[in-house]
């Protein structure tokens, strides 16, 4: 078996059961077992199980972007003013898809919350490429701020309107609302990995926990 194709599969593996059961509820002989190697194959691959871990963040978090990416072209074409318009599609769409299995990212900021913590510091590096994204299509857009755009549609959940983000690319201020649709339950969920000033990563509203405690929050909230 090419030596390529053994990594991928153990990160394959490793990401189904870290999005089902967590990171620290996974050990390594689990992950073995499921992709058929030993641990000298193991080891020829990985130095550790938490080097696995930070390998398959930096693959999702490539993967997660693409596929936002794409699915933005595919709705809303090259038209940055109608990829922002078309995110509540695009997010709809993704997450009823058969192969979403919630963020990992999330998880990864609950179960290693210490900012200097490698996995830590791959949640938040995740964060900030996928603001970069906003920013860059904002900027396209012709917002005035691209960047301070970009910033809220990440930090100042709950509240992403056609409207507001209308008022945000004129410059004027965001304005918090609450949730009150199903779309916006499944945007806050996205966006709940927030960047404080200081590079580490928390959740709005300290929600912190399994994806399933993140999501029955969101439900409350949402009414």
């Amino acid at each position: 078996m090419a030596a390529s194709t053994t990594r991928q599969r153990l990160i394959d593996n490793a990401y189904a059961l870290f999005t089902r059961q967590g990171f620290h509820a996974v050990g390594l002989d689990r992950i073995l077992h499921e992709t058929g190697v030993s641990k000298q194959t193991f080891y020829n691959h990985f130095q550790s199980k938490d080097d696995l871990v930070l390998a398959v963040l930096d693959k999702r978090s490539e993967i997660d972007l693409a596929t936002f990416r794409d699915m933005l072209c595919e709705f809303a074409g090259d038209d940055p003013r109608a990829q922002l318009d078309a995110i509540w599609d695009v997010l709809d769409a993704w997450f009823n898809r058969d192969d979403f299995r919630g963020c990992i990212f999330i998880t990864a900021a609950a179960e290693f919350p210490f900012r200097h913590d490698p996995a830590h510091e791959k949640a938040a590096a995740h964060a900030a490429r996928m603001q970069r994204l906003l920013a860059d299509i904002a900027e396209r857009a012709g917002a005035d701020d691209p960047v301070a755009l970009a910033e809220w549609l990440l930090r100042d959940q709950p509240g992403w309107t056609r409207d507001r983000i209308v008022a945000a690319m004129e410059g004027a201020a965001p304005v918090r609302v609450n949730l009150t649709q199903p779309i916006q339950v499944v945007l806050f969920y996205l966006t709940a990995v927030v960047l404080p000033h200081d590079g580490s990563v928390h959740f709005a509203d300290d929600v912190y926990g399994s994806d399933a405690k993140l999501r029955e929050a969101l439900q409350r909230r949402g009414g």
